[in-house]
This record gives C-alpha cells, sequence and structure tokens, in this order.
C-alpha cells in the first residue's frame, strides 16, 4: 500500500525535473503528422527572466511556408547559444498546419557575428 504514494512521488519528482530542463515549456510532438523542413531568420533578440532569476534570450523568428509568413518565439539558454539577428534556423513545421513548429537547427552566418568574430580575433593580435 506505501508503495503507490512513493512511485507517485518519484514520478512528480521526474516529470518536474523533465519541464525544469525543458524550461517548463510543452514538447511540441509530431506524431502521425507529416512535417517538411524550411530556413528561418532571427528578427529580434531579447533577455528575459527566467525561472529563479536567470536570464534567457526571447528570440523572435519568422519562417515562410507557402507565400504565408509565420512568426513564432523561442527562449535561447546555454543550449542554444547566443543568438544574433540575421542568424538562420531550421525549422521543422506540420504540413497540415505550418503554424506549429519546433526549431531543430542552428545557422551561425549572421553579419553582426561576423563582425564580432573579427574585432575579437583583432584583439588577440
Amino acid at each position: 500500500m506505501r508503495s503507490v504514494p512513493v512511485l507517485l512521488v518519484f514520478l512528480l519528482i521526474g516529470l518536474f525535473f523533465y519541464f525544469g530542463i525543458n524550461k517548463f515549456e510543452l514538447p511540441k510532438s509530431f506524431l502521425f503528422q507529416k512535417t517538411l523542413e524550411t530556413k528561418g531568420i532571427v528578427k529580434q533578440v531579447k533577455l528575459t527572466r527566467g525561472i529563479k532569476g536567470y536570464m534567457y534570450e526571447q528570440v523572435t523568428y519568422e519562417y515562410q511556408v507557402n507565400d504565408s509568413v509565420y512568426i513564432d518565439i523561442f527562449k535561447a539558454g546555454q543550449r542554444e547559444g547566443h543568438q544574433f539577428v540575421g542568424d538562420h534556423l531550421l525549422i521543422k513545421y506540420s504540413v497540415k498546419k505550418p503554424g506549429k513548429n519546433e526549431v531543430i537547427g542552428f545557422y551561425r552566418d549572421s553579419e553582426l557575428r561576423k563582425k564580432k568574430q573579427i574585432k575579437t580575433s583583432n584583439k588577440t593580435n
């Protein structure tokens, strides 16, 4: 009898850690849906406070599917790395609902990023 509440507590703790690692966002699932990939571009980056006062970048990006432009937001932390305006993203989206998307890759190719790398390389020389 006592093992059921203990298992329930461990399950709840596990779920809390899972959502904590994913910044308390629900996972986007594409089960049984046809998906395609496209490139998106970062339009705006601003700092926002997360849980326990940690700072995250709130990244606004847009991508195009069949002459329609979609805009969405994600939080970039240490796992995603620092984002710059103009960086390109690889986005997976649902064919039936193109507004349902997930960022699955990052291209580090913005002009601002290149300028910053040149400045840091000049400092070391």
